[in-house]
C-alpha cells in the first residue's frame, strides 16, 4: 500500500466515526424527536457507510 492509500483511508474512516458519533450525540441531545429526523439520520448514516466503503475501494486500485 502506498502511503497515499494509507492516508485516504485513515481520513475515510476518522470521518465517517465523526458523522457517526455526530448523530449519535444528537439523539443523546433529544434534537431527534420525530419521524422525519430519524429516517434522514438512517439516511446519512447509510450514505457515509457507503461513500466510506467507496472510497476505501478506489483507493485500493
Amino acid at each position: 500500500m502506498s502511503l497515499i492509500t494509507k492516508v485516504l483511508i485513515f481520513i475515510t474512516i476518522s470521518s465517517m466515526m465523526i458523522s457517526i458519533s455526530r448523530i449519535f450525540r444528537k439523539a443523546e441531545d433529544g434534537k431527534i424527536n420525530n419521524e422525519n429526523s430519524i429516517s434522514s439520520s438512517i439516511l446519512y448514516i447509510f450514505f457515509v457507510l457507503i461513500l466510506g466503503l467507496f472510497i476505501i475501494m478506489l483507493s485500493n486500485f
